[in-house]
């Protein structure tokens, strides 16, 4: 029965991981030396209960594949760039962290993703 249950998620495995769970499509955020603002894309904003907020991707490894968690991140919104398609925000958001821009799912803080 070990065997079996061996086979069955080394075939299998995968599939069932990624079952259910959104796929997401990212972008970094970026800053300037000398600005304490970072730029996202304006896509990776998001507005509720009056709160605008950002998704960012944390990853981690597992056992044979990265595991992506989100994490919902408030902002406070400076200034938006049209022609760039980005804004200007003031968060514990870093230059380099990963921001999600899109998802195929409903998105909620503390899910796991899978990052296209």
């Amino acid at each position: 029965m070990v065997l079996l249950s061996l086979v069955f998620f080394t075939l299998f495995g995968d599939g069932l991981y990624e079952w259910g769970k959104p796929e997401v499509e990212t972008a970094r955020a970026s800053s300037f030396e000398g600005q304490k603002s970072v730029f996202v894309p304006t896509d990776s904003l998001h507005s509720d209960n009056g709160e605008t907020y950002v998704y960012v991707l944390l990853s981690e490894r597992g056992y044979c594949r990265m595991i992506y968690t989100i994490s919902k991140v408030v902002v406070e919104v400076d200034s938006i760039n049209i022609d760039r398609a980005m804004l200007s925000v003031q968060s514990d958001i870093k230059s380099g962290d990963i921001v999600i821009v899109n998802a195929n799912g409903d998105l909620s803080d503390g899910i796991r993703v899978i990052a296209g």
